[in-house]
């Protein structure tokens, strides 16, 4: 049975996959409930989801910006409708006597008694944990110890450590040898060109006018000479040509260049960085169970 329930609507299921991700590395994936990840096709997703509320130790209740105001097809406010899944599932953890925590996602405003229906009104009550972009990962640690204070009963997996706070000294060794081979191969691109980039450029601009051929593609010539610059060329101290390394180099940068922007977006996702916008490496995720809505 579940320990953990995470209750969220549609809009925050990016920070509800968040917390899903990271509770059940620290615990396992049988001590957290999610909807989107934990309904199985087949099952009866009304008795999943309140089984899983009433057996649970404690439900966090994910909470964005538009949570209250929130609204479906019809036009009405999600929350005023009984059949709303996040209420009832509040409801639900209400009438077990489970603890509901809100979980504050940035500077979203809680909703006051007034603007929560009488059965989830206690909830404008419950004490809340913030959880932002800024200190993603001092947030989710502090989260997870609360988890572990209401239900002693709930044990970090073997292996798993606590989350520092972002650039704490514990993280690259966190971070594991295929993250650090990223992170390093990155870096050392970026030196690499900005230690080459200039010298290149100056070879290149200096590059006689013939034909050169790179990784199979032909360059363009220049100009046809003529007598006087033949004549010019004779007392001109001679230009040295690029080398085949110099022009390999070339094209090595121009391709890593392209290649570091999706790479440290595939080391944010890896590390579950929190961006301004639209999270790298957290699609969206929406309850799998048909009739679910959010």
């Amino acid at each position: 049975m579940p320990a953990v329930f995470v209750n969220y609507r549609g809009p925050d299921s990016a920070w509800a996959v968040l917390l899903d991700r990271e509770l059940t590395e620290l615990f396992g994936p049988e001590k957290v409930f999610r909807a989107g990840r934990s309904i199985r096709p087949g099952d009866d997703f009304v008795d999943r989801i309140l089984t899983a509320v009433r057996t649970s130790s404690v439900l966090l209740a994910v909470i964005g910006p538009d949570w209250v105001t929130a609204t479906g097809h019809d036009g009405h406010r999600r929350l005023s409708d009984p059949q709303d899944w996040v209420r009832r599932e509040i409801a639900a953890a209400f009438d077990a006597g489970i603890p509901v925590v809100p979980v504050r996602i940035g500077q979203a405003t809680l909703p006051g008694a007034a603007e929560l229906p009488a059965d989830i009104a206690r909830l404008a009550r419950c004490q809340y944990l913030p959880l932002s972009e800024q200190s993603a990962s001092g947030d989710i640690e502090r989260i997870a110890q609360e988890l572990v204070r209401l239900d002693p009963t709930i044990r970090r997996r073997r292996g798993s450590a606590a989350h520092p706070a972002v650039g704490g000294p514990d993280r690259w060794r966190r971070l594991g040898r295929p993250r650090q081979a990223a992170l390093g191969a990155t870096a050392a691109v970026a030196v690499v060109a900005a230690a080459t980039l200039p010298a290149v450029r100056l070879l290149g601009w200096r590059t006689p006018a013939r034909p050169v051929t790179v990784t199979g593609a032909a360059m363009p010539a220049g100009p046809a000479s003529t007598p006087a610059s033949r004549s010019a060329s004779a007392t001109a101290p001679p230009v040295r040509p690029p080398t085949p390394s110099t022009l390999e180099y070339r094209a090595r940068i121009q391709s890593a260049a392209s290649a570091v922007a999706p790479a440290r977006m595939s080391v944010n996702g890896s590390c579950r960085l929190i961006c301004a916008g639209p999270m790298p490496g957290f699609a969206v995720h929406r309850p799998s169970g048909a009739g679910v809505a959010r």
